[in-house]
């Protein structure tokens, strides 16, 4: 028997899932949490040296926070080094196959390469370029701006705008993955979590500043562990207290708080009649850059590549490294939620970063309504678009001639089903990747912000 709060996300994942097909006419699209919410505010878009909020700012920050291919299982989204643009550019090295008019091909390849070409650069580093990707609405980290928010309630199907109008009702609700059970992130004592204490994130006055790092770096180097004395730092390294933000990078915030997240022990809530309410705001995302002509296009292959190698293009959940882009975002604001709450859970919430893919950073608990709420912005979850057959065609010279002397019909799934082949794989900022046939294939550039 399901969770009563398991079910309660189930339905929010089916309302949020179907609310993004209802307003884009998606069919292909999956929604995946985050492991915690990633909290947001005003201050993440001043310019530097200012205190202005901009939206152009706030481009550059969104540019670096979606410039990603996420794992995806169990309805949850995890942290890769994988870059869209890395991986599409890598793409546009592609040659027409057997049987492809290349003159056509050549077309929708150089159509697709100036696309690419246009880069901004960003504010603290104008010598680093990156690829924008625009939001819609500019301004959706506005809290008070009411026409971006729409609020919901467990067991709602319509949701109710900022402007007292219905929101748009869910054309269909697609049945939903059995999304991970939801817990509590009950957070280590601080000499055993790992802390981030730098320009970003400060958790005491002692504070480090060091240069703006790349989230590929941060990878490859992963999180210190406190870098001040124990005792200069609280007791419990609580998300309000260890992650405070100031003018940093979004990218890198997520991936601390996903190693916060990883770091904490999940503890079952276990309370009768749990019910969420927020207000909600669906940000979709352009890609001005990315042909989805040249992606659509089947006549092309990529040198080392098998096809299917970079998205599957069929499997039910995603598999391979572009099998799924993130096209949207969900961020809400004022969450509440209400339960007959355990003395276990009463307990686990005191010292817990979040529950589920909310973050409980500034939680308040109103023990006489049985009400935990959450005011600030947070965002809760990505959806992602499938993508095609990528690269749609097998390089001819990893595809093994028949009897007959026809090439066979080959496809890295079927390889993979059939002898030990390694998956070919690129990055954004990792070596270089190796094809089904062991063969180096030169990496990605980085263009990520």
């Amino acid at each position: 028997m399901a969770n009563p709060i398991d079910n309660v996300m189930q339905g929010v994942y089916a309302y949020l899932l179907a609310a993004y097909q209802s307003s884009t006419g998606s069919s292909s699209a999956l929604l995946a949490f985050e492991p915690s919410g990633i909290p947001i505010s005003n201050a993440m878009f001043v310019l530097p040296g200012t205190s202005t909020v901009s939206n152009d700012m706030g481009t550059e920050q969104v540019s670096e926070l979606a410039n990603f291919l996420p794992n995806i299982a169990n309805g949850m989204v995890g942290s890769t080094d994988r870059s869209v643009d890395g991986f599409y550019g890598l793409m546009l090295d592609a040659q027409p196959s057997p049987g492809t008019d290349p003159d056509s091909f050549a077309i929708v390849k150089a159509t697709a390469k100036q696309l690419f070409e246009p880069t901004l650069n960003t504010f603290e580093l104008p010598n680093y370029p990156y690829h924008p990707i625009f939001a819609n609405p500019v301004d959706w980290y506005d809290e008070t701006n009411t026409q971006n928010w729409t609020t919901y309630s467990s067991g709602q199907t319509t949701g109710t705008a900022g402007d007292g109008t219905s929101g748009t009702p869910p054309a269909s609700t697609p049945p939903p993955p059995i999304i991970a059970p939801i817990s509590w992130h009950v957070l280590m004592p601080v000499s055993d979590a790992i802390v981030v204490q730098d320009r970003y994130f400060s958790a005491s006055s002692e504070a480090i500043a060091r240069p703006l790092l790349r989230p590929d770096f941060m990878i490859a180097h992963p999180m210190e562990r406190a870098l001040t004395p124990a005792a200069a730092l609280p007791q419990m390294a609580t998300a309000s207290s260890a992650f405070i933000p100031n003018r940093f990078s979004m990218s890198q915030f997520a991936l601390a708080l996903h190693l916060q997240t990883a770091s904490t022990a999940a503890q079952p809530v276990v309370s009768a009649a749990p019910s969420v309410s927020f207000e909600y705001c669906l940000v979709t995302l352009q890609r001005r850059w990315l042909s989805e002509a040249f992606l659509g296009s089947p006549g092309w292959y990529l040198n080392g590549y098998l096809s299917g190698s970079l998205s599957t293009g069929a499997t039910p959940e995603p598999s391979a490294a572009f099998d799924a882009v993130p096209t949207a975002f969900i961020v809400i604001q004022n969450l509440k939620i209400h339960a007959q709450w355990s003395q276990a859970d009463t307990q686990a919430m005191q010292s817990s970063s979040g529950i589920g893919p909310f973050s409980l950073a500034s939680q308040s608990f109103d023990a006489a309504s049985g009400t935990l709420s959450c005011g600030g912005m947070q965002i809760i979850g990505w959806v992602c678009e499938r993508q095609p057959l990528l690269p749609p065609q097998s390089d001819p010279s990893l595809v093994p001639v028949t009897s007959t002397g026809v090439p066979a019909a080959t496809t890295a799934t079927s390889v993979a089903a059939s002898s030990s082949s390694s998956t070919a794989t690129a990055s954004s900022s990792t070596s270089a990747s190796v094809a089904s046939t062991g063969t180096a294939v030169a990496p990605p550039a980085n263009t990520s912000a």
